[in-house]
């Protein structure tokens, strides 16, 4: 049953994940991905950010870390 909710888009995935770096507000990355036998998929994710976090830690030539 579950399985054919996830084919049929009845369910919505949700991810939390921390990033190095800085993300817009919101956005969608459209990329295709491509598994260990070479099948690409087409995969679009939509995006918020929640929280910007920086610390005093000196990273190359940056005073901080995003």
């Amino acid at each position: 049953m579950i399985q054919q909710q996830f084919a049929s888009r009845a369910i919505k995935k949700s991810y939390l994940t921390i990033v190095r770096g800085y993300t817009d507000d919101k956005g969608i990355v459209d990329s295709p991905l491509t598994n260990e036998k070479g099948k690409v998929q087409e995969a679009s994710i939509e995006y918020r950010t929640l929280a910007r976090a920086e610390l005093n830690i000196p990273s190359g030539q940056f005073i901080s870390s995003r």
